[in-house]
């Protein structure tokens, strides 16, 4: 199996639980994560996701230590996602390997500032 992009994002995808609307979660990028919110449960195996406006807290410049302050965007961007058969939240359509990952239970922004 071929891992692609943060090692850390592809741990945080493999979180358990059930989703529920209102429920903070993190949308894994390549090495970039984005907060967001659960905002509608389509199917059990199906849930839209909404980017929240994420404004840093800290002076720590271009560093790895980032902390944020999370507000909801009503124009945020929304990303169905879908559960995979190993228990993942892949983005809908995304092929194996690509595509967003979803951590549920936290909202968490990173942005790698090394690419």
């Amino acid at each position: 199996m071929r891992v692609f992009g943060n090692l850390m994002n592809r741990i945080a995808e493999h979180t358990t639980g059930t989703p529920e609307v209102g429920m903070g979660a993190t949308a894994c990028a390549y090495t970039d994560r984005y907060a967001g919110t659960i905002t509608r449960i389509i199917s059990p195996t199906r849930i839209e996701w909404q980017e929240d406006h994420a404004e840093r807290t800290d002076k720590n410049g271009m560093s790895e230590s980032q902390t944020y302050e999370y507000k909801a965007d009503p124009n945020g961007r929304k990303v169905i996602f879908s559960k995979r058969k190993n228990g993942v939240w892949r983005e809908m359509g995304a092929e194996k390997g690509s595509g967003l990952g979803l951590s549920l239970g936290e909202r968490r922004k990173y942005h790698d500032f090394s690419f």
